[in-house]
This record gives C-alpha cells, sequence and structure tokens, in this order.
C-alpha cells in the first residue's frame, strides 16, 4: 500500500490523529470555513464529550499543496467561551519554495458586540525534504493572526523569521503566546467571528506543522466594569 507524503510526515510529527476520515457527514456545531491559498471549504465538526465543543479532523489536497487539520472548536460566546484549539500539518508539494496563507474562520453566537477578553499560543516545526527544508515569513506579515470579525487583536511570530533544516530532519520554528494567563488580553468586542490566519513561505517538498491556540471570553457585567476602568487608567498613565 502507497503511503502519501503528508501521512508519512503526520507520523513522524506524531500528530497521526491529524490524518483522521476527511469531514465527517455530521452536521453538529457550526460551520467552519478553512481558505489555503484562495481555496475555501466549509467545515462539518463532530460533537465531542464536552458540551458545545466539537472536533474537526480531516485533509484537503490541492495540486501543489496538502493540509491536515485536528482541531476543537467552540462558538458559545455569550457569557462563555469561544475557542479553536488544534493542530494543523501543511505539505508543499510543488516543486519549489511556495508562499502559504491559510485562514480559519468560526463564527461565534454573540448577541451584539460585546466586551471581549482574549488570549492565544501558536508553536511550529518544519520537516525537510531529501535536500532539507527552509521556512520564513512573508515581508512584514507575522506567522500567526487573530481576528474578531476582521479587527486585529495580536499577532505571534512577527518577522523576519527564517529557518532551515537538514534533510530530513526537524527544526522548530518558535512558539509565542498572548493574553497570558489565557484568556485576559483586553481586544476589540466579539462580533460574528473569530479567525486564525497563518502565513509563511515553504520549501520545495517540505512540511510545516503547528499547534494553535485562540481563546475569547466575554466576562460577566461585573467583570466588564472592572476591565472598562482597567482600560481607562491605563490610557491616562500612557498619556
Amino acid at each position: 500500500m502507497k503511503v502519501s507524503v503528508l501521512t508519512r510526515i503526520a507520523g513522524g510529527l506524531g500528530l497521526a490523529a491529524v490524518m483522521a476520515s476527511a469531514g465527517s457527514a455530521s452536521a453538529d456545531g457550526p460551520i467552519v470555513d478553512l481558505m489555503v491559498n484562495g481555496v475555501s471549504s466549509s467545515l462539518l465538526g463532530d460533537a465531542t464529550a464536552a458540551t458545545n465543543v466539537y472536533n474537526y479532523s480531516g485533509s484537503l489536497t490541492d495540486t501543489s499543496w496538502q493540509l491536515g487539520y485536528d482541531f476543537n472548536a467552540s462558538n458559545q460566546a455569550d457569557m462563555q467561551t469561544s475557542f479553536i484549539s488544534g493542530n494543523f500539518l501543511v505539505v508543499n508539494t510543488s516543486a519549489s519554495a511556495q508562499d502559504f496563507e491559510i485562514v480559519l474562520t468560526l463564527p461565534v453566537l454573540v448577541t451584539g458586540s460585546k466586551m471581549t477578553v482574549y488570549g492565544g499560543s501558536v508553536a511550529g516545526s518544519i520537516v525537510g525534504d531529501s535536500d532539507g527544508g527552509t521556512f520564513s515569513t512573508i515581508g512584514s506579515f507575522p506567522v500567526w493572526a487573530a481576528a474578531s470579525n476582521g479587527v486585529a487583536i495580536a499577532d505571534l511570530l512577527t518577522a523576519p523569521i527564517s529557518v532551515s533544516t537538514n534533510p530530513f530532519q526537524t527544526a522548530l520554528i518558535g512558539s509565542a503566546a498572548f493574553g497570558e494567563p489565557i484568556p485576559s488580553a483586553p481586544g476589540p468586542n466579539l462580533s460574528e467571528n473569530l479567525s486564525i490566519t497563518l502565513r509563511f513561505n515553504l520549501g520545495a517538498g517540505d512540511s510545516a506543522a503547528f499547534t494553535s491556540i485562540l481563546v475569547a471570553q466575554v466576562p460577566a457585567p461585573g467583570a466588564c466594569a472592572l476591565l472598562g476602568v482597567a482600560g481607562l487608567v491605563a490610557r491616562r498613565r500612557r498619556r
């Protein structure tokens, strides 16, 4: 039996779960939009043992790349917590280095725009092919960016980053976090959706693996008032 490049690399990185059967037919949970270099797919999740938490696992293949994904998500935003948490594995199957833009968008159940605190993290690594591996940021773009309804929340693994590795060896891209303890960083009022964007350049035949978390929480009314006071004090100090 011929084993795909994506399956071999997923096993080598300890991410075999990424290669679960693509796209369950279940209609549970919110429909998550996953876009890779302009190619968009609607993902359906499976209910987990946790209330209002759904799992999305499978793979996507195009003429020049393969993507494996395995993440959990919840979109219960009103006085609760929305999050995206899981693993993503990208393989450049083309004969040359390639830019990637991967956008994951989760619709959230929120009544109007509400004050929100956020937190998140990302860690990444690459595996080279027979001639080694290369990974770099694209211009001034960060590797990882989070947004709420298109309004920026945070950037992690900011440019410039350049990583290389020997043939069939692994190299760390790096790790970073914000809003620790997660979630605690005030940000834009949550409205409509949460999104994570990964942007990077990956060498021919190489793979990149990411573990990513983004959490948004609408605090209780009393906590919202405290956050408002804290924000006002911070603004006065900056002045």
